[in-house]
């Protein structure tokens, strides 16, 4: 009993917990697609949609969150994803991403990145949220489950595409109603920060090959009793 509780208390200290295997970080490079106004959007002034479609690309950063918020039906809800956009500063005021989610439709697979809406009321003249959109109209990207997938790749996805939008607040008009530019850019270069993480080799893996051949003798010493 005693060796049992040792053994017990080596494997408890020696093996590393798990960890998620995915690639959370990546660069990209994303090409100018498409200009959407709505509403009577101000396109004189100088505001964030304005100032961005003015350029012929656009490279940044796309940090994943993979901790699992929530599930229902066709879609699992992970944390937010962080975007950025190199040399390049929002002047209104940015509109938090809520959660990234994985859903798998019967038209298609996604990956798409949700935020909580227009507030009641507003101290901004001029409101700012990133966007991402991936989608698989193969629907076969989850073919295997509905899962974080591993490793993010272009060539899974038919359409993928990075958004901003900027809206011009009126307290006197409904939500749908906003004074709203979308600028979208499609990617066309996703590149990995680090490799899948691989499961490492516990630096006590010795000793516990130790431990249990002491374990093995000392029950061969009992049965010779």
């Amino acid at each position: 009993m005693m060796f049992r509780s040792i053994l017990g208390a080596i494997c408890a200290t020696l093996l590393p917990p798990s960890a998620s295997a995915a690639v959370l970080e990546y660069t990209y490079a994303a090409d100018y697609s498409y200009t959407q106004v709505l509403n009577g959007f101000d396109e004189t002034g100088d505001h964030d949609a304005n100032r961005l479609e003015t350029r012929a690309s656009i490279t940044g950063t796309l940090t994943f969150d993979d901790t699992l918020k929530n599930v229902f039906g066709d879609t699992l809800r992970f944390g937010p994803v962080a975007i950025t956009i190199d040399s390049f500063v929002t002047q209104g005021t940015e509109m938090p991403i809520s959660s990234t989610d994985l859903k798998d439709d019967l038209s298609l697979d996604s990956i798409v990145t949700t935020n909580s809406g227009l507030p009641v009321t507003s101290p901004a003249a001029e409101y700012t949220l990133l966007g991402l959109f991936l989608a698989d109209d193969t629907n076969t990207l989850f073919a295997g489950g509905l899962a974080f997938p591993d490793l993010i790749e272009l060539s899974d996805f038919t359409r993928a595409r990075i958004t901003l939008r900027s809206t011009l607040f009126d307290p006197s008009l409904g939500a749908p109603y906003q004074p709203t530019k979308i600028v979208g850019f499609d990617l066309k270069q996703l590149t990995p920060v680090q490799t899948p993480a691989t499961v490492p080799l516990p630096a006590g893996l010795p000793l516990l090959i130790g431990a249990l051949g002491v374990l093995a003798c000392h029950r061969r010493r009992r049965h010779r009793a």
